[in-house]
Parts: structure tokens; sequence; C-alpha cells
């Protein structure tokens, strides 16, 4: 009588956090910031309450936030830590303020950079210092840390 003993060994690849450069920072946070976003509230009373509404129209902001971070993104806004539905939460507040054709991106001292702009609705001047770290998820670089520093008024939703 033989015996048999098959041994399977598994082996988990994880690779570490690196900074970002610049140049990815700058693609994916202008990316970010001018793709539009569509939400809808679903009715909770009156009459079209619990009225499924269907998939309606595609939120490329949601989408591409959801393919620029990795699962656990995690960051620095205005001072305070903020895990990935805050980091989420601060950049459409910037988006609130965004204007693409005033905006201006610089390296800062790497592998951090700088972008300003002119404010959409107060014309008044923004700036936003950013860093981040990515690492490989889903077989493509993605943001793992995002720190934001600038006016904290910049990060919060206007009224």
């Amino acid at each position: 009588m033989s015996t048999t003993t098959t041994t399977t060994t598994t082996t988990t690849t994880t690779t570490a956090d690196t900074p970002c450069t610049p140049d990815f920072l700058q693609d994916r946070l202008s990316t970010l910031l001018a793709s539009p976003y569509i939400h809808f509230n679903t009715p909770t009373s009156g009459p079209f309450a619990h009225l499924h509404m269907g998939p309606g129209p595609v939120d490329l902001f949601s989408t591409r936030f959801a393919n620029f971070f990795t699962q656990d993104a995690d960051g620095v806004v205005g001072g305070q830590a903020v895990d990935k539905d805050g980091l989420k939460a601060a950049l459409l507040a910037l988006q609130g303020r965004w204007d693409p054709d005033s905006a201006s991106f610089e390296p800062g001292a790497t592998p951090t950079m700088k972008f300003a702009w002119t404010q959409s609705k107060s014309k008044e001047p923004a700036e936003v210092n950013a860093f981040g770290m990515q690492r490989e998820e889903g077989g493509t670089q993605r943001i793992s840390t995002l720190n934001l520093d600038g006016d904290s008024s910049l990060f919060v939703a206007p009224q």
C-alpha cells in the first residue's frame, strides 16, 4: 500500500506603497475633478416613495474614483485624517469650486505637487498642495494615500 502526499503552497505578493509622481497625481486629480457627479436621492415619502428609479445615467466621478483609489485608501485633508469616503467627500467639495480652464499644476518638492485655479463661483484664487502614495491593485497603479493641504473651506461642500 502506498500513500501520496501533495503539498500546495500559495504565495501572496503585496506591493509596497511608493510615492506618486506629480504627473500621475495631476492626471488622476484633473480627470476626477472634471468628471460629472450624478446622484439621485431615492424618495422616501410621498407618491414616489419606494419607486425603483432604475440604473440612471453613469456617474463618471464615482466610477473613476473607485478605479483611481485602492479599496483601503485614506489620507489627510486640511489637517484632518480621513478614510476613503472622506477623501471622496473632500474631492467632491473641491469639484464644486473647480474651474479646469483656469487650473495650473506645478511640481512641488518631489513627490508633492501644487495645483491652483480661480474658483468657479466666487472667482477667488485657490491653491492646494497634494501628496500621494500609490500601489498596484487589480493590475493597475492606484492611489492608496492622498494628502491635500489648503484652505480647509475648500474641502467642505458649499451650502
